[in-house]
């Protein structure tokens, strides 16, 4: 419920506020926000593609330095929480309070062994169906148009059959 939501989203900054003070910061870092939003669909959409969330961190890995970037400012947006730490090829945040907050709020839609499930937030609202399958597109998908308009193909890999079952009959839901 909202205010079950709200009570612990309270309780988690109290320990945050707590843990920055026992380390000498005194200042409140991040946010959980209530309320579903596109920012945090296609969000979910990139870690569910090229990222994981684990029980102390999350991550993003693409080459792609334009993904990484805007997944990176998807966490700025959302949060309010800087300092992802890069590394080769992506974004990591770790174990900080930080990512004690992002990894609480994001946990239901955490994928085991590569099976990820389309959160029911996202089937709700086209709009959302539309983000989320484009941020799965850009890391793991394809599409390939030629003149002949009978050469016409999408592509999305995963081990995970049921996701991409699921993904195609949300496409199904735009005459895709």
């Amino acid at each position: 419920s909202r205010i079950g939501r709200k009570r612990n989203a309270e309780k988690i900054r109290r320990i945050i506020l707590e843990t920055n003070r026992k380390n000498g910061i005194v200042r409140r870092s991040g946010k959980i926000p209530l309320k579903f939003s596109s920012e945090k669909a296609a969000l979910i959409g990139h870690l569910h593609g090229d990222g994981y969330i684990s029980n102390s961190s999350i991550g993003y890995c693409n080459q792609c330095l334009t993904l990484v970037r805007g997944v990176r400012n998807l966490i700025k947006k959302i949060y309010k929480i800087q300092g992802w730490k890069p590394y080769w090829d992506g974004v990591k945040y770790n174990t900080g309070s930080g990512a004690i907050l992002i990894v609480n709020d994001l946990s239901k839609y955490r994928s085991k062994k590569s099976i990820w499930v389309v959160p029911r937030e996202i089937k709700r609202s086209k709009k959302y169906i539309a983000l989320y399958v484009r941020a799965l597109f850009d890391d793991d998908g394809s599409a390939n148009f030629s003149k002949n308009k009978w050469k016409r193909e999408i592509r999305l890999y995963s081990k995970n059959h049921d996701g991409l079952k699921t993904i195609k009959n949300l496409l199904l839901r735009f005459g895709i």
